[in-house]
C-alpha cells in the first residue's frame, strides 16, 4: 500500500498513537497488531476451519503474510499463491522507495500516452508533465476544493486518487479525465478515484482498513528518527518527481510510529530461511506500479518456488487483469497443485 501523508511533529505522532490505542480498545490490543501475530491468527483460523493444511492466496501485503506463514509453519502448507509480492530482500524504507519509483514509471507511461492526444491536461511534452501536475494540484495545498456531496478534496486526496488509478492501466483514462475536470473546477471525479482506491461505500464506510494498516506496520518496521524520515521524504521526491512539491518534501518529518507504545516485533529482513516447503507460486507483473517485478523474482527464489511472469502494467494479476493465461495457471495450481513450467509468461 502506497502511503503519502507525512507526520510533521512529535506531537502529531503522539496524537496518532493515542487515537489508535483508543480505537483499538486499549494499548494491549494495539500492540498485538503486527504481522507476526497475524500469522499466528492465520494458523488458528486454519485449525478452526478443520483444514489439515493451508491453501492461501495473498495479494500485495498479503504476500508477506503468506511467506511468513510458510516460514513459521512449513509442514502446514498445502498451496500458497503470492500475487504482487513484496520484496523479501528490501528494508521497509527501500521497499517504499521502490514503490514510489514504480508509481512514477507508470505516471510517465500515462503522460506519454496522454501527450499523443490533443489538448491533454498534462501537456504535450511528457518531460514537463510533472511540473504541469504540480500546477494543477498546488492550489489545493492551502485550500481544499469543495465537492457536490459536501466533502472537501485535499492535495493528499488527489495524489491518492492518481496513485489508485495508476494501479491499473485500464484506469489511466479516468486519471486524465479527473485531472481535466479538477482544473475546470470539478473535484468530484478525483474524489471518486480516491474513494475507489480505498473501497469507500456510499454511506462512508471503507472496505480497506487503513488504520489497521498503520497499526500493523508500526509493529513490523524499525522506528525511523526524524532525520531518517526526512531523508526518506527527500529521496521519494527524487525518485518520484510527480510528488515533489513543497508540501511533501519541505520541512522535517517524523515517523508515524514514533510514539507507538511498544517496539516492533519483526526483524529486517522479515522473511526467515525457508526449507522443505511444498511447491509455491509467485505471480509477478513486469510493470507493477507498487511491488516491483524484481521483488517477485526474489520472493520465488526465497521460497524455492515457481514464478509466473506477467507482462503488463497493473498491481496484481490473478482475477484482476482479465488474463485467461494467468487465471488458468493459478487455478491449476490451487486445485491440482500443478505449477506452470519454468519460464512461463502471460500477458494482461
Amino acid at each position: 500500500m502506497i502511503k503519502i501523508a507525512l507526520v510533521a511533529s512529535t506531537e502529531e505522532a503522539g496524537k496518532l498513537a493515542e487515537r489508535c490505542a483508543a480505537g483499538s480498545g486499549g494499548i494491549a490490543n494495539l500492540v498485538n497488531a503486527g504481522s507476526t501475530n497475524v500469522v499466528r491468527d492465520m494458523d488458528i483460523m486454519r485449525q478452526v476451519l478443520g483444514d489439515k493444511q493451508l491453501t492461501y492466496l495473498g495479494y500485495s501485503y498479503g504476500s508477506e503474510l503468506g511467506a511468513m506463514y510458510a516460514a513459521a509453519y512449513p509442514e502446514k502448507v498445502r498451496a500458497i499463491v503470492l500475487d504482487g509480492a513484496v520484496p523479501p530482500d528490501l528494508t521497509a524504507s527501500e521497499f517504499r522507495l521502490s514503490s514510489f519509483t514504480g508509481l512514477q514509471a507508470r505516471f510517465d507511461d500515462l503522460t506519454a500516452l496522454c501527450a499523443e492526444s490533443p489538448n491533454c491536461v498534462l501537456g504535450p511534452d511528457p518531460a514537463a508533465a510533472n511540473d504541469r501536475l504540480h500546477e494543477i494540484v498546488q492550489p489545493l495545498v492551502e485550500t481544499p476544493a469543495p465537492t457536490p456531496d459536501g466533502r472537501e478534496l485535499s492535495v493528499w486526496d488527489v495524489y491518492l486518487g492518481i496513485s489508485g488509478g495508476l494501479y491499473s492501466e485500464a484506469k489511466w483514462p479516468k486519471i486524465v479525465s479527473a485531472l481535466t475536470a479538477l482544473e475546470a473546477g470539478n473535484a468530484a471525479e478525483v474524489l471518486a478515484l480516491r474513494d475507489t482506491f480505498y473501497a469507500r461505500t456510499a454511506d462512508g464506510a471503507y472496505g480497506m482498513d487503513l488504520d489497521t494498516h498503520i497499526a500493523v506496520r508500526c509493529m513490523d518496521s524499525p522506528r525511523m528518527t526524524p532525520k531518517e524520515q526526512t531523508t526518506l521524504a527527500r529521496k521519494i521526491g527524487e525518485v518520484a518527481p510527480m510528488f515533489d512539491i513543497d508540501v511533501f518534501t519541505a520541512g522535517t518529518y517524523h515517523s508515524e510510529c514514533e510514539a507507538w507504545p511498544a517496539p516492533p516485533t519483526r526483524d529486517e529482513p522479515w522473511l526467515a530461511d525457508v526449507e522443505d516447503l511444498p511447491e509455491t507460486l509467485v505471480v509477478s507483473v513486469t510493470g507493477d506500479p507498487a511491488t516491483p517485478h524484481e521483488g517477485g523474482i526474489a520472493m520465488a527464489r526465497a521460497l524455492g518456488g515457481s514464478l509466473l511472469t506477467v507482462d503488463g502494467k497493473q498491481h496484481g494479476a490473478y482475477l484482476l487483469g482479465g488474463s485467461n493465461c494467468v487465471d488458468d495457471a493459478v487455478d491449476e495450481y490451487l486445485l491440482d497443485l500443478e505449477t506452470p513450467p519454468t519460464g512461463t509468461r502471460c500477458s494482461q
